[in-house]
């Protein structure tokens, strides 16, 4: 994201569009790495929400199940920031996070969102969207390592919610690559997205 080229906003878009479509594909986070220095690898990286309980009995890696998940959308995409959401119907039960579906009975949910940071990364923002429309962003204090949002909303039809966190101070050189600077860029921003939270009234 620079000024007048805002390609980070221009692909969540995109992504959120497909999904609000009913195309319910998988978003990942990527690096595009050309050579050593320019590009480094892993700046944006994919973690993948491994709770399959195939995990404690299965020896080594578990390609099958680790592929159910990533298939199932249960995955995280982030250069820096860490999101951890959480939606649940405010009459109680189970919760749902990202790749997940959420019956709600009572047609109230509660948005638990937690943003994690480490001291070079500066995600000053946090945005809430229903559907494809932003609802809320929330301001992260300055210098903030960790910072929490709880929303609660009304849900009267089936939707989805999607959060994602960003800022627009670059990451530090050592991180992201020398690229940017070659380029007379401002840098590798900070961002993190889930992949949406589907949610059914019942």
């Amino acid at each position: 994201n620079a000024p007048g080229d805002r390609r980070t906003d221009e692909g969540v878009r995109d992504f959120y569009t497909l999904v609000g479509n009913g195309a319910w594909v998988v978003g990942v986070g990527t690096s595009d790495t050309h050579h050593l220095n320019g590009v480094l690898d892993g700046v944006a990286r994919t973690y993948v929400l491994y709770d399959d309980p195939r995990a404690a009995t299965v020896p080594g890696f578990d390609v099958g199940g680790f592929t159910a998940q990533l298939r199932a959308r249960r995955a995280v995409a982030t250069t820096g920031p860490w999101l951890d959401v959480e939606v649940v119907d405010v009459a109680g039960g189970p919760s749902a996070g990202p790749g997940q579906n959420l019956a709600t009975p009572s047609r109230r949910i509660r948005v638990d969102i937690e943003l994690s940071q480490a001291r070079h990364v500066h995600a000053d923002r946090i945005r809430i969207l229903v559907g494809g429309t932003v609802i809320a962003t929330e301001p992260v204090p300055a210098g903030a390592r960790r910072h929490r949002v709880t929303r609660e909303l009304e849900i009267t039809s089936s939707t989805w919610i999607g959060v994602d966190a960003g800022g627009d101070d670059p990451l530090p050189v050592w991180m992201t690559g020398t690229y940017q600077i070659e380029k007379q860029r401002p840098g590798v921003v900070p961002f993190a997205i889930i992949n949406p939270i589907s949610v059914t009234p019942r």
